[in-house]
């Protein structure tokens, strides 16, 4: 069974301080019988302060502050996960006094076995990889007491176990600074208009440098803060993807990907 993220909305634009994202509320609409997540992918072009973005899912009778950890810095992706009630009605808004401007807010139901946060994980090659599904600056509220994790190398996966298909794969490849990675922009494969699914990459070079990503093959935005990412090291990330995006890489060195792999999660 293929496992996808069900789009309930998307938003772009500026919004003005307490004015909702989304004129009408977003049903979670759940069917298939287990639990679900709401998960909310953030991009902004501008900071957006520490509990400044405020979530509700009682149809605007009360709002929670959503990024209680830190702020979302302008041009960085930020993704949350909150436990998922069949007949909640979900917006978003920020209450600073500018408000805020957004390139994308993208909210998705899905199941939520397959839920992990999106992070930087840093190894050196070739010490084996300690998958930390939570770290400490971790934007995910526990759930329930623990955060499922991600099950990977084993032989008779549980069933519900995500599994993926590698559409990008490079290894010591020769790479110049600020170019496409992917010589054409990559969009999800089996999906509809509203579905969205995650992209998974694992990233290492030989240099250190900063990653950026598209989802409209124009903007790029930074991954890791802005942050350089360390070289012959591993790194992973997880980017929500809608329907019909088209999504590509750039680094900011000359430089060889040591390994590079993009993997639609199903």
């Amino acid at each position: 069974m293929a496992f996808h993220l069900y789009s309930r909305g998307s938003a772009r634009g500026q919004f003005l301080q307490n004015v909702i994202f989304f004129p009408t509320f977003l049903d979670a609409d759940i069917r298939w019988g287990f639990d679900a997540i709401w998960n909310i992918s953030i991009i902004s072009n501008t900071t957006i302060a520490t509990n400044d973005l405020e979530y509700t899912i009682d149809n605007g009778t009360t709002f929670f502050p959503l990024n209680v950890s830190g702020p979302i810095n302008a041009s960085d992706e930020r993704i949350f996960n909150i436990k998922a009630g069949d007949k909640e009605k979900f917006n978003l808004r920020c209450i600073g006094v500018s408000g805020c401007t957004l390139f994308r807010a993208l909210i998705s139901i899905a199941p939520q076995d397959i839920q992990r946060p999106s992070q930087d994980i840093t190894v050196n090659i070739p010490t084996p990889l300690d998958v930390n599904i939570c770290p400490v600056t971790c934007d995910v509220p526990i759930i329930n007491g623990s955060i499922s994790p991600l099950l990977v190398s084993v032989g008779a996966p549980p069933v519900g176990t995500p599994n993926g298909v590698i559409i990008l794969s490079k290894t010591n490849s020769v790479e110049t600074a600020n170019t496409d990675i992917s010589g054409v922009d990559l969009s999800p494969s089996g999906t509809s208009p509203g579905d969205a699914v995650i992209f998974r990459i694992e990233w290492s070079a030989s240099v250190v440098g900063v990653l950026t990503m598209t989802l409209d093959s124009t903007t790029f935005v930074e991954f890791n803060n802005g942050a350089n990412l360390r070289a012959d090291s591993l790194h992973l990330f997880d980017v929500v993807v809608e329907d019909g995006d088209l999504f590509n890489l750039q680094f900011n060195k000359n430089t060889t990907i040591r390994f590079l792999r993009v993997i639609q999660v199903l």
